[in-house]
């Protein structure tokens, strides 16, 4: 009796790992090339996504701009979830982009943020930029978070005024994590970081910004196309569009 227990217990063992096997072949991957600005929203809201598609996301997070030069030079992704439009337009008109599949996802929104001075109003802060010392944007020439807060500073007359007293971060993540750490006076950042990680201070959303609307792509290299544009499409379904609305961002649908 014992040596049938033993044999079917083996037997049971073996099942569980040929069955093990078989669901990790059948699992799929996605490489996602995502921007700074949304990527722990995108994290958290993907997960639905990876257990209904049996699909593993790996991010990779950066600057738009920097994301756009790695694909530029071949870097092996499948979809990139850009913070503009200009970049993934252009590698859709240097054909590295699928037809049809460059797609608005979200509208970003630009805050003036400043854990240092939480006391100061939303008019104090505005009217006092000129006099801190450390002022923090994201790199302009490579996130167009930082793009869109150097013309906010140029159009309200105040980035000469800044000469010296900026301080570049590589991407708007970067740039967050020196304001919410106290290593810059001020900042611009995405109002979307501050309802994520439960900011209490209150916040400058700044209104007369360019729009920052947000686009995703499908890599023409891609080997699981038809899955990285299901999964542009699930961002932009209205359950999770209206999901964006309360993290931060504009519907785009």
């Amino acid at each position: 009796m014992s040596k049938l227990c033993l044999m079917l217990t083996k037997l049971l063992v073996l099942i569980c790992i040929l069955f093990s096997f078989t669901i990790q072949a059948k699992q799929q991957s996605l490489r996602v090339a995502v921007a700074s600005n949304f990527a722990s929203i995108a994290k958290q809201l993907a997960q639905d996504f990876e257990q209904e598609h049996q699909v593993k996301i790996h991010w990779i997070t950066g600057a738009t701009g920097t994301l756009y030069q790695q694909i530029r030079h071949g870097a092996p992704y499948d979809v990139i979830f850009a913070a503009d439009k200009l970049r993934p337009q252009t590698l859709a008109d240097n054909g590295k982009l699928l037809d049809q599949s460059l797609l608005p996802y979200a509208i970003g929104q630009l805050s003036l943020y400043s854990a240092k001075y939480p006391n100061m109003s939303n008019q104090e802060l505005i009217h006092q930029l000129p006099n801190f010392d450390r002022v923090a944007i994201a790199n302009p020439d490579t996130a167009p978070y930082g793009k869109a807060a150097k013309q906010w500073l140029v159009t309200n007359g105040l980035w000469s005024k800044l000469e010296g007293k900026t301080v570049v971060g590589i991407n708007v993540g970067q740039t967050f994590l020196q304001v919410r750490s106290k290593g810059a006076d001020i900042g611009f950042v995405a109002s979307s970081q501050l309802i994520a990680t439960g900011i209490k201070e209150r916040p400058v959303t700044l209104k007369d910004v360019q729009q920052l609307t947000q686009y995703a792509g499908v890599l023409k290299g891609s080997k699981q196309a038809k899955l990285a544009l299901a999964l542009i499409n699930y961002f932009r379904q209205p359950s999770t569009q209206n999901k964006l609305a309360n993290l931060g961002y504009l519907p785009v649908v």
